[in-house]
């Protein structure tokens, strides 16, 4: 991956939870993992953490600038905003992928950046696997057979 990783909410939320080293490592692996400010304030997480502890660089919301989208969160489009200004979209919500898709911007599931994490050599695949379960414990939304899925291509794929 070349562009820089920008995150949104969910994932900010799955990483803190399964590790919050684990922020910090992808950040200076990759050069940076960008956050619009707009959505660092909205992640209760992280109300006592200083957000270059984690290795977050904040991205200001140019509130002058965002196109609101019928279906997305202002932390959405802002987030659409910086994905349309090249920067890689880490997210699983559902309708932010579509829009980002639709208008042509890369989009990451949080679980494959654990992959990725993994094919560069910055994991093992026990730590993925760890992480992975973590992120489940605390993330109704991560299936049971999204966790297989993930499994599978863990261990056969890379």
């Amino acid at each position: 991956m070349n562009k820089p990783l920008l995150c949104d909410a969910n994932i900010l939320i799955d990483y803190m939870n399964a590790s919050p080293t684990l922020l910090y490592r992808i950040s200076q692996f990759y050069g940076g993992l960008f956050v619009p400010d707009i959505v660092y304030a909205e992640v209760t997480l992280f109300k006592e953490t200083d957000p270059s502890d984690v290795g977050i660089i904040l991205l200001e919301t140019p509130f002058e600038e965002i196109e609101t989208v019928v279906g997305l969160s202002i932390q959405d489009c802002c987030c659409l905003y910086y994905a349309q200004k090249g920067y890689y979209c880490v997210t699983n919500d559902i309708k932010l992928r579509k829009t980002c898709i639709c208008l042509a911007c890369t989009v990451i599931w949080g679980l494959e950046l654990l992959l990725q994490f993994y094919k560069e050599g910055k994991l093992s695949k026990q730590e993925a696997l760890e992480l992975a379960n973590n992120i489940k414990k605390e993330n109704v939304t991560l299936t049971t057979d999204i966790l297989k899925n993930f499994t599978a291509k863990l261990l056969s794929e890379y």
